[in-house]
């Protein structure tokens, strides 16, 4: 959830700090400008500042939650296809004979598999972090 929210409330605080540091930049009254900078450092601090929630309404821990079996297929296959696109680029640069364009291959090789191999790593990591998660909170199987 904090992924969500944090960058959005970060930009709306500079805005409305923006707002009145605008301002107070063409002010020639100098009192003027520092109300107007501190009008704007309060309406981010109020915006900004949450009520502290009380240890009662704070939810329990839940179990950790299993790791889908999908997560493994789609991220394996990501990873089979960046290794097979490498592969062909590589077949490509030893086979073109021309100047300069093995630069210009590696090149499209990156731009074409850096979105699917980083979302391949992403979802690996995460896969691996929640079977990890599900083998430390199973019991221990009893006689």
């Amino acid at each position: 959830m904090r992924a969500f929210s944090a960058i959005p409330m970060h930009m709306f605080t500079g805005v409305i700090l923006g707002w009145h540091v605008g301002p107070a930049r063409f002010t020639a009254n100098t009192a003027a400008a520092r109300r107007w900078v501190a009008q704007g450092f309060l309406a981010a601090w109020l915006s900004r500042r949450r009520r502290p929630q009380s240890p009662r309404r704070c939810a329990p821990l839940r179990p950790a939650r299993k790791a889908p079996r999908w997560m493994a297929v789609v991220v394996r296959i990501l990873l089979a296809l960046c290794a097979l696109v490498w592969a062909l680029l590589l077949f490509g640069v030893v086979v073109e004979k021309e100047e300069g364009s093995a630069w210009e291959i590696i090149l499209d090789g990156v731009l074409l598999t850096f979105i699917p191999l980083g979302l391949g790593i992403v979802l690996e990591m995460s896969y691996r972090r929640r079977r990890a998660a599900q083998k430390v909170s199973r019991p221990p199987a009893g006689p």
